[in-house]
């Protein structure tokens, strides 16, 4: 990461951005996509103190809140594997939220 290059979003634009192409790819016809947002957002929800701004809990609940709504959502996929893993990405969410302050 250059430091030196000027900061063309700021931490809240970003974030939100990861937030709607998360979203979109939960929500994508391909069930490989899916599939793959399922475990890209439990692993933002278990990172979620570090991506969201130290100093804005509101910021964290909210990235948490979204990310979680998705993954219950995928929970009912018609596909097989997106399900399973969607479950399973529940359960270890649940894990990472269980400590939070």
């Amino acid at each position: 990461v250059r430091h030196d290059m000027p900061r063309l979003f700021g931490r809240a634009d970003l974030l939100e951005s990861f937030l709607q192409f998360i979203e979109k790819m939960l929500q994508s016809e391909r069930a490989s996509n899916r599939s793959f947002a399922v475990e890209v957002a439990a692993q933002a929800i278990e990172r979620s103190s570090s991506l969201a701004d130290a100093h804005s809990i509101q910021m964290r609940a909210q990235l948490d809140t979204r990310l979680m709504t998705g993954l219950l959502r995928r929970c009912l996929d018609v596909v097989p594997t997106v399900r399973s893993r969607a479950l399973g990405s529940v359960s270890a969410a649940l894990l990472a939220l269980a400590g939070y302050p």
